[in-house]
């Protein structure tokens, strides 16, 4: 008992302690200031950084427009826009035929016969192979990985490369239900549905799983919450698998490209506007006005975008030849920035860059 008391009084009793206490308390609220200022410096930089982009993309085009490249031939240009389908599309025939090309056996999922003759088509050799292949559809993906196995014949599957999805675009507030399940079946459970049914394949190479993100698996954007659902889904569905199979040899990785300039947009635009006709009067009343501006200032960020499918398969190539994969691949300047800032900003900086795109009017 009086070893008890004699503790708390020494606890208790005034000393020299409480003066190194109060300069401890004064070294914190320094490194708390240094703190601050050194994510302001960075903020400042990658300010700068934006701004030189911003600035060469300007003088780009103000070139272009002295000196106009000739008027591209008929058929090129036809062949141009045959070729933006889709954004799925355009980025998975990207990646099918870059893989291709470098002396891949690919399997490529498509959605129809048509949509695979079009692909084979476009090969340089037969070593691309469609699949018909329905994510959302145990039977179409139970048929696809049969069909693997016994092509391989036992040889084992490399790589693995989730890159099918859909962007529900519209404020939460008018989405359905079923826009949202059809949202996460296509880019979350469908995806972990594939790479079960190809697992046993690829524990016989000790191979390698690449789920396609996005950007918005980073930080989520307003008007399009039910896609970066998805994505932050999708994220934490890679880090757990890859920790998970981390004994069986077989690693995972994320692709996270960022803003690419596919018909992507205009599905956005669309299938907002179809939410918002859907919603009583009321509520898409209050949402139309900053959708619209929201839609349209992130298709000029993707028009000014010098990102390009080719990039997106250049960084999976990479995430499937690598000696040691990495966890994370990111494609562009403004998915880097964004990862960056997710980081250095509390969200009341982040939300406040996003006030101007919510505020009614214009």
């Amino acid at each position: 008992m009086a070893g008890t008391w004699a503790l708390l009084a020494q606890h208790c009793a005034p000393s020299a302690e409480a003066g190194r206490d109060a300069v401890t308390l004064a070294e914190v609220r320094v490194l708390r200031r240094v703190k601050v200022e050194r994510r302001l410096a960075v903020l400042r930089r990658l300010a700068r950084c934006e701004q030189a982009v911003a600035a060469g993309d300007a003088a780009y085009t103000m070139h272009r427009e002295r000196f106009p490249r000739a008027p591209k031939h008929d058929a090129a240009r036809a062949a141009e826009q045959a070729e933006q389908q889709t954004a799925e599309v355009l980025l998975n025939e990207s990646c099918a035929l870059y893989l291709e090309q470098r002396g891949f056996l690919v399997f490529a999922g498509v959605r129809s016969a048509m949509d695979g003759e079009k692909l084979r088509a476009e090969a340089s050799s037969a070593r691309l192979r469609p699949l018909i292949l329905d994510v959302t559809d145990e039977k179409s993906i139970g048929a696809a990985g049969a069909s693997i196995a016994d092509t391989l014949g036992g040889q084992g599957l490399w790589a693995l490369v989730n890159n099918a999805g859909t962007c529900v675009s519209a404020p939460l507030e008018c989405v359905s239900p079923a826009q949202l399940r059809q949202q996460l079946d296509t880019s979350v459970i469908g995806s972990l549905a594939v790479t079960q049914a190809l697992l046993p394949q690829l524990r016989l190479r000790r191979g390698r799983i690449v789920n396609v993100s996005s950007g918005l698996g980073a930080v989520a954007l307003p008007y399009l919450g039910a896609y970066a659902t998805g994505q932050f889904a999708k994220e934490g569905m890679s880090d757990s698998l890859r920790r998970e199979l981390r004994p069986s040899g077989v690693s995972v990785s994320v692709v996270r490209p960022g803003a690419i300039m596919t018909p992507l947009w205009g599905k956005v635009r669309e299938t907002g506007k179809k939410a918002l006709d859907q919603a009583p009067d009321d509520i898409a009343g209050i949402y139309r006005s900053p959708f619209e501006r929201f839609v349209r200032l992130n298709e000029r960020r993707a028009q000014l975008s010098r990102t390009r499918p080719e990039d997106f398969a250049r960084q999976v190539f990479r995430a499937v030849t690598a000696p040691r994969a990495k966890s994370r691949y990111y494609v562009g300047t403004d998915v880097r920035v964004a990862t960056v800032l997710s980081r250095l900003l509390p969200d009341a900086a982040l939300d406040r860059c996003f006030a101007a795109a919510t505020r009614p009017g214009r």
